[in-house]
């Protein structure tokens, strides 16, 4: 009879002990938008701790950071209570509702937070995520960016680096600018990842929160919103060391002047593309062969990656060493390589052409050099006779000139002409009309010629010698 009492008084406990039960508790349920809301989970009744995944559901609308694990609370006849203590943060504002939370057979009630734009110094902070594509191809680099408008003129963004598997993911610095908006000034800062797909297929795209830091700490955390991928698979024709994206050649510092056979030089090749990591280049220089006219030694080579807001700028820089064989012109190889453009689907190809480069050796520089002396030393002479001759020439027709302006009559006029054909270069036997065709004389000093023979041959003694002295001194100093 006692045991059966005892039994009735404990088979309640019994029964609340073998039940399991979960609630959860949320220090608000209205938060700004990057702050925390914290929030616990509590079960009785199990016998082992849940796992994390009961915080799945949450991460639809929210960002989920457990601080810690599962904390064993409680023990009662072999059953436990735990603890599991998380912040939230809300990937956008609105009234979002919690969603029943499941743990070993019980769960939750609907819980509706409310998410208010996040301010600063009195005014909003605005919050844009952008994906450059949602159906790139196979190692296409897509851009995940976070623009942020905020009052704070001082603030910065800061992400941090996340692997996903099946992806590449290269965090891209932080960009701080002024810009003028209709609330004033505001700070602009953009932050982001260059994400590229290693495999097609469909995926979701889980990246870290993005941290709003003030004052050397974090303040907030704006989480993304994980965007589809439909990423396409490449041609069957594309290898997987082709690069996806336009690919550039550039030579710096090509080999210039004239070099030496059997001394060393260098050429260096820069291979550098605008959405490739660096790593995935392909390695142009590997058709670069030694032949009979120049030998290649072993090619150096350093990548670099400087990304930004505008994705990676991958580059691969070369250093080959090479030495000229013979004298003549040398023409380096061709360099040669093809890439995926994902902007066409279609292969492309870029070739670069070196310039021929011109090799001599001592001898030949002394042959080439006493020859270029020589044909100097010619020039300057020709040039030296050239010039004598046309000084002789202008000064013979200065005095011929001289002489015709103190000519008083026919006879001296035509003395002074002829004085002026041969140093022309004519001869002095010339009739007056011969003359109008060696000077190529214009109608006004034919004129003037024909004037001149009738003042010595005929009969007119009424011509004006003096302006027809003028007009031929006016005319020959044109000449």
């Amino acid at each position: 009879m006692v045991k059966g009492l005892l039994l009735l008084l404990l088979l309640p406990q019994l029964v609340l002990a073998g039940t399991s039960r979960t609630r959860l508790q949320l220090a608000a349920t209205q938060i700004e938008q990057g702050d925390p809301l914290r929030g616990t989970l509590l079960v009785t009744g199990n016998s082992a701790p849940p796992t994390l995944n009961a915080l799945r559901p949450l991460e639809a609308d929210f960002a989920v950071i457990p601080q810690g694990g599962w904390e064993d609370v409680a023990a009662s006849q072999g059953h436990h209570s735990y603890r599991l203590v998380f912040n939230l943060y809300a990937k956008h504002t609105g009234h979002v509702v919690l969603p029943r939370l499941a743990v070993a057979g019980a769960s939750t009630k609907p819980v509706v937070v409310t998410v208010t734009p996040a301010m600063a110094r009195g005014g909003p902070i605005e919050v844009t995520q952008t994906l450059s594509s949602t159906r790139p191809w196979v190692r296409q680099q897509v851009l995940v960016m976070v623009e942020v408008i905020t009052p704070d003129h001082f603030a910065s963004l800061q992400i941090d680096r996340d692997q996903l598997p099946g992806f590449e993911v290269t965090p891209l610095l932080g960009k701080s600018e002024q810009v003028r908006t209709p609330s004033g000034m505001r700070t602009l800062l953009r932050a982001g990842w260059a994400v590229f797909a290693l495999a097609a297929g469909h995926y979701r795209l889980e990246l870290p929160a993005v941290k709003y830091q003030m004052d050397g700490g974090t303040q907030r955390r704006f989480p993304l919103v994980a965007p589809a991928l439909d990423v396409k698979a490449l041609p069957p024709y594309v290898p997987p060391t082709m690069p996806v994206g336009r690919v550039r050649i550039a030579v710096d510092g090509q080999p210039s002047g004239v070099l030496y056979p059997d001394r060393l030089a260098q050429w260096h090749v820069t291979v550098s593309a605008a959405a490739v990591p660096p790593s995935w280049l392909p390695p142009v220089v590997r058709s670069v062969h030694s032949s009979r006219a120049v030998r290649f030694l072993p090619a150096q080579q350093s990548l670099t990656s400087m990304p930004d807001h505008g994705g990676i700028h991958g580059r691969l820089e070369y250093t080959l060493p090479f030495k000229p064989l013979a004298d003549g012109l040398l023409r380096l190889p061709n360099l040669e390589l093809q890439y995926f453009d994902p902007n066409s689907g279609r292969l492309k190809r870029v070739l670069y052409h070196p310039a021929r480069l011109l090799v001599l050796g001592i001898v030949v520089r002394l042959v080439a050099g006493m020859t270029l002396m020589f044909l100097l030393l010619w020039a300057m002479y020709r040039g030296w006779r050239w010039g004598r001759a046309m000084w002789m020439y202008r000064k013979a027709c200065r005095q011929a000139l001289a002489h015709m302006a103190l000519a008083t009559d026919a006879a001296a006029i035509r003395a002074a002409l002829r004085h002026y054909i041969v140093a022309a270069g004519g001869v002095s036997s010339l009739s007056l009309s011969a003359c109008r065709s060696f000077l190529d004389a214009d109608n006004e000093m034919a004129e003037a010629l024909s004037r001149l023979a009738a003042a010595s041959y005929g009969r007119h003694q009424d011509i004006d010698l003096t302006s027809l002295r003028d007009c031929l001194i006016q005319k020959l100093r044109l000449r």
